[in-house]
């Protein structure tokens, strides 16, 4: 189904759904988005463990949150470059990023930031 549907155009899309069809497009409209939290609590504790660790040894929060979108965009350039998005309901092209719930500006950078370096051809 994922496959299809990427494969449709907006008014491919509209003709099906209706001209009222609203598309979720940002995590923070997702109905079930934390119908699976539980799978990543043990990485969610491993995170809050390396943030306390690096903000007791002095990092600024700026370089916290700086070694996270790096290690971000190093962790998904690692899965791109094994071709962890080139098989199942992947298409041959994959818009890879991040998302925050409700995101502030801060996080909106590094949205961007995360985009243009991961889905940039320079």
């Amino acid at each position: 189904m994922i496959d299809q549907a990427s494969k449709l155009s907006l008014k491919d899309m509209n003709s099906i759904f209706g001209e009222d069809a609203y598309y979720e497009l940002n995590a923070c409209e997702w109905a079930f988005g934390d119908e699976y939290a539980e799978s990543f609590q043990e990485l969610n504790n491993l995170i809050y463990e390396i943030d306390d660790a690096l903000f007791h040894t002095g990092f600024e929060p700026e370089r916290l949150m700086q070694f996270f979108e790096d290690l971000l965009i190093e962790v998904l350039s690692q899965l791109k470059a094994a071709g962890a998005f080139s098989r199942g309901g992947f298409e041959k092209d994959v818009l890879l990023g991040i998302q925050f719930s409700d995101p502030d500006i801060g996080e909106l950078n590094i949205m961007e930031r995360v985009s243009k370096a991961l889905n940039s051809s320079s």
